[in-house]
């Protein structure tokens, strides 16, 4: 397994790009927006993966397969400082037979099988539009970063991420409950985007889709890194941590 030095340093279009420019990254010009569909099924723990690649068997239950339940990459070309935007409708559901949630998800929950194919665990809503950066590498060449806890209400409320490569992060509806845009910064070596949704196990039997607007800004590269204070979120090592789904 190789190790890597990691450096722990974006709704709308044109309506959105006041609110956009005034956020802490100072991003200066819309790079590309796109609309793509993420189904329930995209398990984020398959990104990078090959096809007949395995993720998140748990409790008998069956493993989640490269392609079928791959999450969704972004068709963007991706670099250190980027600043993504995100405006999330529709609703997924993690077994079939109730109402859909929308983006922003329900009651919490981890992934059951902790860190996997080098992409760390998550705590974050389930049914929640979820995310992860990678480099050109498969992940699993690579170890996990510490995972993030959206586990605190604050700590969904950012405006501004800093994520580490291969560590998934909450995105919901890309706003926050006062209405400013969730900003989410790439970070050093990334040159991929995936998309997915938020479950313990089993995504093959998943239903429904979020349609996601992607909007990408070119940050101010003199950015410094933030402290700890400006993410609130919680950092865990979380192996063989097992929780009810």
């Amino acid at each position: 397994m190789k190790t890597r030095t990691t450096s722990h340093h974006g709704r709308g279009i044109t309506a959105m790009l006041a609110l956009a420019g005034a956020a802490t990254f100072s991003a200066d010009a819309l790079g590309a927006t796109m609309l793509v569909d993420v189904p329930g099924t995209s398990n984020i723990w398959l990104a990078g993966m090959p096809a007949g690649s395995t993720a998140s068997q748990f409790a008998g239950r069956p493993a989640d397969t490269a392609p079928n339940h791959s999450p969704v990459l972004i068709d963007l070309s991706v670099s250190y400082g980027d600043v993504f935007n995100f405006a999330a409708i529709g609703g997924v559901l993690n077994h079939p037979g109730n109402a859909l949630m929308g983006p922003d998800g329900g009651g919490l929950t981890w992934h059951r099988t902790g860190d996997e194919n080098g992409i760390a665990n998550l705590r974050a809503p389930i049914n929640s539009l979820i995310g992860v950066f990678l480099g050109d590498d498969r992940p699993d060449l690579f170890g996990a970063p510490g995972a993030l806890n959206f586990s605190p209400p604050h700590s969904r409320e950012y405006e501004d991420l800093h994520p580490d490569l291969q560590q998934p992060f909450f995105i919901g509806s890309g706003e926050n409950s006062s209405g400013s845009l969730r900003s989410v910064m790439a970070p050093s070596g990334a040159s991929r985007l995936f998309l997915g949704t938020m479950d313990g196990y089993e995504w093959s039997n998943n239903v429904g889709s979020f349609s996601v607007e992607v909007s990408q800004f070119a940050a101010n590269r003199s950015i410094p890194a933030p402290g700890a204070a400006a993410l609130s979120l919680i950092a865990l090592g979380l192996a063989g941590s097992r929780r009810t789904r």
